[in-house]
């Protein structure tokens, strides 16, 4: 499904590669689809445009927030890490089309067990780099072990079933992915 749902967005945007869209190009594609119910969907939502490690920029916030949303549309905010659900939601604070899930996803085999999540407080206060991997926080703190972790528990899905719950198979109008995996 995943496959299959990315390959029409490609074909839908004119792209052959993973370069990235223009938000021109969006907005058009956006437009296109009007009088649907419609879903616009950030995997990996982090702090929002809240990080200022990142100069307050975000680009999927940036891009959304700049469209004009039909009454219908509904914006799907996923992001694994706990820490970063504070900010998320100064993000999107004042908009009622914005739902934040605090959940990761990962593969069929392991959907629905709640799985450590790995992170470091040396990266507060947005923790960009936690991972259900430790190794991928410790090849970005060389200087640290298993050990200097912190560990916590996060609830887990898969992208299909968190999609076919989410949208009730409803149009999706935009599907961003920003995951380490």
């Amino acid at each position: 499904m995943f496959r299959e749902l990315q390959n029409l967005i490609v074909k839908a945007l004119g792209k052959d590669d993973e370069t990235p869209v223009s938000h021109e190009k969006l907005s058009t594609y956006y437009h296109q689809n009007r009088n649907k119910e419609r879903y616009l969907i950030q995997i990996g939502a982090g702090a929002g445009d809240q990080d200022n490690r990142a100069n307050y920029h975000d680009g999927f916030s940036e891009i959304i927030k700049r469209l004009a949303l039909d009454q219908k549309d509904r914006i799907v905010l996923v992001e694994p890490n706990p820490l970063n659900i504070d900010a998320l939601k100064k993000c999107w604070e004042g908009n009622p089309k914005a739902s934040i899930h605090q959940i990761g996803i990962v593969t069929k085999a392991l959907s629905g067990k709640p799985l450590p999540f790995y992170y470091t407080e040396l990266d507060a206060p947005c923790y960009q780099i936690a991972s259900f991997n430790p190794d991928h926080v410790l090849k970005h703190y060389k200087k640290l072990t298993l050990p200097d972790l912190t560990v916590i528990p996060v609830p887990t899905i898969d992208l299909e079933a968190f999609i076919a719950s989410t949208t009730n198979g409803k149009h999706i109008a935009l599907l961003a992915l920003d995951i380490e995996g």
